[in-house]
């Protein structure tokens, strides 16, 4: 260890990188902190310690630093700290947003994990053909819980190094083509935005142990132009764009089954205020046959409620002519109610609440005219039907 005494530009590293001697300045505050305090190969007078403590591990010749729950945001010196020996790198927990976009020459890496960090971007490389032919890599890689929206297509390659691949807590909308890793022990693609054409290639790969392949569940898709409060009569159409072959759509009303199709869109009417409730879309496939193998969009609360209608001299004035405006009226209170015409003829009778759309017993629409609602012998309102 060299001590350097450079108290104006911060902390150097002194590392011996194979026969070379490197200075690496540290950037980050927190992370030249913490190597101030815990690591023996970073020292500086600027620490002010008399003994640098050590909470590195050496064991089977790998180098382990450990930075947890820290406000580090960028840490790529960590890198250089490998000679011929392994590293194992866990910086978890962070606030870390990118590492180095090409790795090679720190390889191998016995374990890389950055779980719980702010990453959207990823090393080009998990692996590396070294200058006799060996092949070199990261052997267990973790960027769970990042802000990943894609992986690096350089990553459709031949790996026979890697064992652990867990990006599961992400927002990936595709993965580049993967089934080429020929020694693959674990692989977790759970909580991204992942459809069924996209975890059929690894479902089927080979090699890889059925009980280590984690990729359900997936997070739950967005529909488009779902409304959060319709009037009575209003259409709502709920499709689910990313379709896949063998595909099979549920509409889900409180999360209970209310139409099955194999198209993907739904039409929904919704002609009385029962029809509120939370709404979603369940794909499953045919390809896909255990009980938690299948994907499902967000779930949409929708009220219904009746449509204002027009009041004059305590007298309701309604529509019902299809149109969507004023065509329903709802009555509320309880008991046993009639409607009667000018000559007190009974057109309909029902229990309350009640919704009327202005038609009668049969169903059929009533000419405009002056109606009033009874409830027993007392008169209790006035409707008029106007178009």
């Amino acid at each position: 260890m060299w001590c350097l005494k450079n108290k104006i530009f911060g902390l150097f590293l002194l590392l011996n990188v194979l026969v070379n001697a490197q200075f690496i300045t540290v950037q980050d505050t927190a992370l030249r902190n913490y190597l101030c305090e815990n690591f023996p190969l970073a020292h500086n007078a600027n620490c002010e310690l008399d003994t640098v403590k050590s909470q590195t591990i050496y064991a089977n010749n790998n180098i382990r630093i450990e930075i947890i729950g820290s406000s580090i945001t960028k840490a790529d010196e960590v890198f250089y700290f490998k000679t011929e020996d392994s590293l194992l790198i866990y910086l978890k927990n962070s606030k870390i947003s990118s590492i180095p976009s090409d790795l090679r020459a720190h390889m191998p890496i016995q374990r890389l994990d950055l779980t719980g960090n702010r990453l959207t971007n990823l090393p080009l490389y998990l692996n590396k053909i070294d200058d006799k032919g060996v092949e070199q890599g990261i052997r267990l890689v973790y960027f769970e819980s990042n802000n990943l929206d894609e992986l690096p297509s350089s990553w459709a390659v031949e790996n026979n190094y890697i064992h652990v691949l867990d990006i599961r807590n992400n927002n990936l909308t595709e993965i580049p083509n993967i089934t080429k890793y020929g020694s693959l022990r674990r692989l977790n693609f759970q909580l991204n935005f992942l459809d069924f054409d996209d975890l059929l290639p690894l479902k089927n790969m080979p090699k890889l142990p059925q009980a280590k392949l984690e990729l359900f569940p997936q997070k739950a898709f967005a529909l488009k132009d779902i409304p959060n409060e319709v009037v009575i009569g209003q259409n709502v159409e709920f499709i689910w764009s990313n379709k896949s072959e063998g595909n099979t759509y549920s509409l889900m009303k409180n999360n209970v089954k209310i139409e099955e199709n194999a198209m993907g869109s739904f039409l929904v009417s919704f002609d009385d205020l029962s029809d509120s409730g939370k709404y979603s879309i369940k794909v499953t496939n045919k390809n896909f046959t255990k009980s938690d193998e299948f994907l499902n969009s967000v779930e949409y609360p929708i009220a219904v409620k009746i449509q204002d209608v027009t009041v004059k001299n305590d007298i309701i004035i309604f529509s019902p002519n299809g149109d969507g405006v004023e065509d329903y009226i709802e009555i509320k209170g309880s008991g046993f109610c009639q409607i009667k015409d000018k000559n007190g003829e009974t057109v309909v009778s029902f229990e309350l609440p009640f919704i009327w759309n202005g038609t009668d017993r049969k169903g059929k629409v009533l000419d405009p005219g002056l109606f009033f609602i009874q409830k027993a012998v007392e008169h209790i309102g006035y409707v008029l039907i106007a178009y």
